[in-house]
Parts: C-alpha cells; structure tokens; sequence
C-alpha cells in the first residue's frame, strides 16, 4: 500500500478527527479537538508538534504521539518520549505501522509506553520491547479504614497502622506551628517557588519545571485536579497534586505528582496524612492510589499504603535499557501518573 509517515499540521483537524470517528464511540475525550489541540500543539516545552500521521492517498489512516521528557539518569539527562495515541485502521496493520512507529521512536533517545492495550502489547513485544510491568511494584494503595471489608484483613492492618500514624502527625503539626497546609484547585500557587527550593533529586525521575506542571494541570483541565501545599515558617517545602473520581458513588483519589526534596521523608509523612486526613472528610472517598515511586516507599508504607503490580502496565524499549540496565530501572525508576495523560 501506498503510504507515508509526516508530522502533524494544524490544517490536518478536519482529517485526523474524520478518522478518530471511525475509531472512537461518541463522547470520548479523544473526538474533544481543544483537548487534542492542548495534549499536542499548546504544549509549551517542545521544538516541534509531537504527533505523527500516516497517510495513504491524502486520507489519514494512522497516528502515534509522545509526550517528550528528560529523563535524568543519576547526572545524565536522556531525552525520553511517552508514546500516546497510537491508532492504526486495520487495513494498514504491518510494515505501515511499523514505518509509523520507528519514525516517532527515532524522535528521541529512549522510549515508554504506559497502559498498553492488548494488541499494542503484541505489537510492542514483536518490536522486542521490554515489559517492566510485573517487576515494577509501582501501585501504592490505601483503603479509608471506614470503607475496608472485614475479611480485608491486610487492608484492615494497614489502615490501622496509618490511623495511628495520621492522629500522630495532627498532634505534631498542631505542636509545631512552624508547619502549615494550603489547599488549592490545581497547582499550588507557590508552585515556582517551590520548585526553586529543590535541590535533592531522585536517582531516576523525569525532569519537569513550572513550565510544564502549568501546562499538565492548567486549561483545559485544571478543574480536574486539586493539591496541598506543604509550608515551614511560610516557605513551599513540598506538594501533592491529586485527582478526585467525581460522583456519588464510591470514590478514588488519585495522586497525580508529588514534588519534594529525595531526602524530606519526614516532610512526605505530613503532606500524605493531610491527604489521608481530606480524604476521609470527602463523601464517599473508598481508595487513595498512586503510580511508582521508589524513593518514597518507606514512607508511603509507614502511613498505611501497600505495594501491588499496577495493570497499568509499563514498557521500554532497549535503548532506555542500554542506558541504565533493566534491573536498575525496576528498581529506581520514579514514575507519576502526571507523565501521562491517562487521567
């Protein structure tokens, strides 16, 4: 079949939605044209727009993005790119899409997919990427203690233990009026301020400045999301951005990004029990989650979350892991739902 690879152009909307619709059931966020044009083009930090088409005789039968990172290794920085709407018509499954996906790989040094369908999995696995999912412990859950079952026995216990950690931090926090909460609907206010004061980084984690977190959280979407702000003696020490599921029924609180110093564990405690402490006053909240962070797994421990495999799912290729080393990434890899655009 006659077909081309090209980057995306702003005159392609008419086309690119025409072939969204042949995809896509009515409703869903990707037939949105403001969200796409914010996912892609409104995004401030990129040289070019990062999405790609695949065109065959003037119609639009193929895209694949990427959400463009630096990916900072210990001191090295290695430009990294989340691949997203990854949507081929059936008929041009094959070498097409394989043309497609080498040319959107070649974009940057290293590459990773993230909640990966079924047949991008075959076609990931067939390309020789390397799913990380079941060797990466990157989903911390906790259940409110009001909402645990009897027979959740292990949830029970680690609910328990974090009640007696989050009274014990109400009393800290009340006895050292040095510390302070705020908050906020979408970033904190004091965002850029705070992020002037971190200077400890995690071992392996995405670069991202205020530029960025103004961008992830901003327009459209900035009704979604909610934060708490940490101060000492009035200046930022640390942040958490979270997202609410809306409705009556049984709720999810979502922890989006969590900006602090590596090294501010017990900075991380407090902020964690004020979120506890929100969620538990919020109606219907059931669950509070988060995606993989290593360098705080003692603390999210320490206030009753427990560590399980996500079904998210998680997948680099090996130039990510020629980098740095499968093992090493498993284990050191700092990964927030805020460097994707699942929710």
């Amino acid at each position: 079949m006659d077909c081309h690879v090209r980057r995306y152009k702003p005159e392609d909307e008419e086309a690119l939605f025409a072939f969204r619709k042949t995809i896509f059931p009515a409703g869903s966020k990707v037939l949105d044209s403001g969200y796409f044009r914010w996912k892609f083009l409104e995004r401030p930090d990129t040289s070019g727009i990062p999405f790609f088409v695949l065109e065959s005789h003037g119609r639009i039968v193929g895209t694949l993005g990427y959400w463009p990172f630096t990916l900072m290794i210990g001191d090295r920085p290695v430009t990294c790119g989340h691949l997203v709407d990854f949507n081929v018509d059936k008929a041009f499954r094959g070498l097409a899409t394989l043309k497609l996906f080498r040319t959107v790989t070649t974009e940057t040094e290293a590459n990773f997919g993230a909640n990966i369908s079924a047949d991008a999995r075959r076609f990931f696995g067939a390309a020789r990427w390397i799913d990380l999912s079941s060797r990466l412990k990157n989903h911390y859950m906790y259940v409110m203690p009001s909402k645990a079952d009897n027979s959740m026995k292990l949830m029970k216990y680690h609910a328990g233990r974090s009640i007696a950690r989050v009274c014990r931090w109400n009393i800290y926090r009340k006895n050292n009026i040095s510390f302070s909460v705020r908050l906020f609907n979408g970033i904190p206010e004091d965002m850029e301020q705070l992020l002037d004061g971190i200077h400890e980084r995690k071992k392996i984690s995405f670069m991202k400045n205020y530029t960025y977190y103004s961008w992830r959280y901003g327009a459209p979407t900035c009704n979604k999301y909610n934060s708490i702000s940490l101060l000492e003696s009035g200046v930022p020490k640390a942040a958490i951005i979270f997202y609410m599921t809306p409705g009556s029924e049984l709720r999810q609180c979502t922890v989006m990004d969590i900006v602090c110093n590596s090294n501010d564990n017990l900075k991380m405690e407090l902020l964690l029990c004020e979120l506890i402490t929100y969620c538990d006053k919020q109606k219907n909240v059931e669950l509070i989650t988060a995606t993989s962070m290593p360098y705080l797994n003692s603390v999210f421990k320490a206030c009753g979350f427990r560590t399980c495999t996500s079904t998210r799912g998680f997948i680099v290729n090996n130039k990510l892991l020629d980098a740095l080393g499968d093992d090493a990434l498993a284990d050191n890899l700092n990964f927030m739902l805020g460097d994707t655009d699942l929710i």
